[in-house]
């Protein structure tokens, strides 16, 4: 589950709650496509819940997920069919690609607290999950796709958003700039 977890919040830069919030229905494995509509969450006084829409308010964003993700869900989708069938009646039927154990909605926390001991265990630097988004949005802003579709598939209401959170990293595409055009003026026989 987790590494399915972590391969989807990065392709589809979606917040803890949003990832957690999805339901087997939502992905197409033939065409890759994903809507995310929903979020879960948890607090003290409520316990886990689902909202039927997305943190800004909007009602749902859509989006393509590469293959390589894709093949992911699909190995985990047979091992929570396998503890599916372990479990027989017991087994608690929500449809949510992350669940607990038992199939129940999961505490979203308790995939922050995996994330944690994973990257401790490994000896990886500390950094949440929704900085694992911040990577995602920054990787894709600097592989120069269109800020309109980032700000799309990162569910902020528009661009300005993005480029206010994610400004340094058009200073990094600006110095790339810099140098592809001081290209032009190293090459022999320019003027």
């Amino acid at each position: 589950m987790h590494k399915a977890y972590v391969y989807l919040a990065l392709a589809s830069a979606g917040r803890r709650s949003e990832v957690c919030g999805l339901d087997w229905i939502d992905i197409n494995f033939d065409t890759t496509y994903m809507i995310m509509e929903k979020t879960l969450q948890y607090t003290k006084s409520a316990g886990k819940f689902s909202r039927p829409y997305l943190k800004n308010g909007d009602t749902c964003k859509s989006m393509f997920l590469p293959e390589a993700v894709i093949e992911i869900l699909k190995e985990y989708k047979v091992e929570q069919e396998q503890y599916k069938e372990i479990l027989g009646d017991k087994w608690v039927q929500t449809g949510k690609v992350f669940t607990a154990v038992n199939g129940d909605l999961i505490n979203p926390n308790n995939i922050s607290l995996w994330f944690k001991r994973f990257l401790k265990r490994y000896e990886l630097p500390y950094i949440t999950l929704h900085e694992v988004r911040h990577t995602s949005i920054s990787f894709m802003l600097m592989q120069n796709v269109p800020i309109e579709v980032v700000a799309e598939r990162a569910g902020h209401r528009d661009t300005s958003v993005t480029s206010g959170i994610y400004g340094h990293v058009f200073e990094e595409n600006k110095k790339k700039a810099a140098q592809t055009i001081e290209k032009m003026f190293t090459i022999k026989g320019a003027v």
